[in-house]
């Protein structure tokens, strides 16, 4: 069995909101544990990140794994998801890998001019 995703993300951000939702949708055997980047449970469990460094970029975190940011924690979530493996492991391979940080790192910074008004998560 694959252990749980714990996924750090913000909240108040329509984009990642929009995306953990897309990726909750398809979670069917509910590995992904979402953890708002501002909440207590946050505080709690991410091992030393502050919650400005959550806020900047997703973050996955499990024991195995440890902490990944940004693309890297996109792939680890596809990883995850029946059908989107594939999409996971392409974006962790060597000549990939580069180019997805920085795609992620420009989008992460426009994210809040990004994306549909604030995303309501399922329960």
């Amino acid at each position: 069995m694959t252990e749980p995703l714990r996924v750090f993300f913000d909240d108040e951000c329509g984009l990642c909101s929009g995306a953990v939702a897309w990726a909750l949708a398809r979670d069917r055997e509910a590995l992904l544990r979402p953890t708002p980047a501002r909440s207590e449970e946050a505080r709690r469990t991410a091992g030393g990140l502050d919650a400005t460094r959550l806020l900047a970029e997703l973050h996955t975190w499990s024991p195995r794994e440890g902490v990944r940011a940004g693309s890297d924690a996109v792939a680890a979530l596809l990883l995850r998801l029946p059908g989107w493996a594939w999409a996971g492991r392409a974006l962790r391979l060597p000549l990939v890998r580069p180019l997805a940080r920085r795609v992620y790192r420009a989008i992460a910074r426009r994210r809040h001019g990004l994306g549909a008004a604030r995303c309501r998560m399922p329960s």
